[in-house]
């Protein structure tokens, strides 16, 4: 009997934690709800927090920078100007290059030409190639027509060769006025 009755105490006490258990649980989604309540209003109250933290630290360190500036005020001394001569490209070299360049190239070719021309210049450079004496050699005649054409081709290509001379260099000059050349 003694048995029977400690069994049915122990039952009747399962049955009460049960029913405590049972209330625990049924007021667990409302003890969710409350919690993540809480936990929203945290975070937002915490990043208003941290902004004003942050705001007061800027506010002090501009603060602090007037204080450090007070008395100092910043003039321009020497205003910004152009420079009279661009670093690159260098007018003088372009030049000297352009020329040097120039006078190779006259100089390479005419060399060129008369090294490979094979006309003969006199009665001996004849005699010397056939290798047989010359008995005697006709000189070239010009006559007043060639002449007068030679003469005329010599004053028109010295003519149109300072034309275009006095061209390049008012071209240069008009350039440079314009400051688009600095030397």
């Amino acid at each position: 009997m003694l048995n029977i009755a400690n069994i049915r105490m122990e039952q009747e006490q399962l049955k009460k934690h049960i029913e405590q258990y049972e209330k625990w649980v049924s007021s667990a989604p409302v003890r969710e709800a409350e919690w993540s309540s809480l936990t929203r209003e945290y975070g937002q109250l915490k990043r208003h927090y941290d902004y004003l933290v942050s705001q007061d630290l800027q506010a002090k360190s501009m603060l602090n920078l007037e204080r450090r500036q007070q008395g100092s005020q910043f003039k321009i001394e020497d205003p910004a100007r152009y420079p009279g001569k661009p670093i690159k490209p260098d007018f003088v070299k372009i030049l000297g290059g352009a020329l040097a360049i120039g006078l190779g190239l006259g100089f390479g070719l005419t060399l060129f030409l008369d090294f490979f021309d094979t006309t003969f210049r006199d009665g001996d450079s004849v005699a010397i190639y056939l290798g047989l004496p010359l008995i005697s050699t006709i000189p070239y005649i010009d006559t007043q027509k060639e002449v007068k054409s030679r003469k005329w081709y010599a004053i028109l290509s010295t003519g149109f060769l300072g034309c275009c001379s006095i061209l390049i260099l008012a071209l240069f000059f008009y350039v440079w006025r314009k400051g688009l050349i600095v030397m």
